[in-house]
């Protein structure tokens, strides 16, 4: 099996059982382990696969992730937060806003790296007496 075929059986294998299309980031790891004999049944993944659609129980617990009283709110409000962890996971599988040509748009919108020394600063100001 040549490099191009193991890309298209590996693609084959996790349409087949399920999971969003996967873009190989890290193709020439997987190659290399194939080639020195390694199966690549389960544990072969040096990625984390995701199903194309989302079960309602995970949709629960990524909920549960993000607000750890998830199940005491009102049944409204579950049903918001159920439809955001649907929004993210879009995003996670490909089917979101997300594109690579913007990635620099994209980062102008991170905030500054902060570090320990700025977060010192902050509570020293806080902290100083008020004349």
């Amino acid at each position: 099996m040549n490099k191009e075929q193991f890309v298209q059986t590996l693609n084959a294998y996790l349409f087949v059982n399920g999971y969003a299309r996967w873009e190989p980031w890290d193709i020439n790891f997987e190659w290399e382990r194939y080639q020195r004999g390694r199966s690549w049944s389960n544990e072969f993944f040096s990625m984390v696969v995701v199903p194309r659609e989302p079960t309602p129980e995970l949709l629960v617990s990524m909920a549960l992730r993000v607000n750890h009283g998830f199940g005491l709110d009102d049944e409204r409000s579950r049903e918001v937060q159920i439809s955001n962890m649907r929004k993210v996971h879009e995003e996670i599988v490909g089917a979101g806003f997300y594109r690579d040509d913007r990635k620099e748009y994209y980062r102008t919108m991170l905030p500054e790296p902060r570090t320990l020394f700025d977060a010192w600063s902050e509570m020293d100001d806080i902290l100083k007496p008020k004349l």
